[in-house]
């Protein structure tokens, strides 16, 4: 079994945070040098901070249940703004997976790092 300690969601949003920005910068050398290695790197970092997001929500709703409040995450603006960067990046995967539109890479993760960004001055 895994443990989930206090704070476990912080530690893993915030290295996605970084992970975010690795693929945005990915994104930008993309646009400006136009190479296709650069292309496919920018979504392998992109989704892997998207998972790392996914574990972070994941271990914030279980650590909701051993604080015995235990809710979805998406009660107050910290969660939602985390919530609403999550499913911004679920749906450009789908579309890039589907569409193949990387261009969209650069402008996406922009947007999610002003989410975070915002909602790093909202904890809890």
């Amino acid at each position: 079994m895994i443990h989930i300690g206090h704070q476990t969601n912080t530690l893993l949003l915030s290295i996605a945070t970084f992970v975010y920005v690795g693929a945005m910068f990915f994104y930008l050398f993309v646009l400006v040098f136009k190479k296709k290695f650069l292309d496919i790197s920018g979504f392998v970092v992109f989704v892997s901070a998207f998972l790392l997001e996914t574990a972070g929500l994941a271990a914030r709703w279980i650590e909701s249940y051993h604080l015995d409040y235990g809710h979805i995450p998406i009660t107050n603006l910290y969660e939602s703004l985390i919530f609403l960067s999550w499913t911004i990046a679920l749906t450009y995967i789908i579309v890039d997976i589907k569409y193949k539109v990387r261009k969209l890479g650069f402008p996406v993760s922009l947007t999610l790092l002003y989410l975070w960004r915002t909602h790093r001055f909202h904890p809890m």
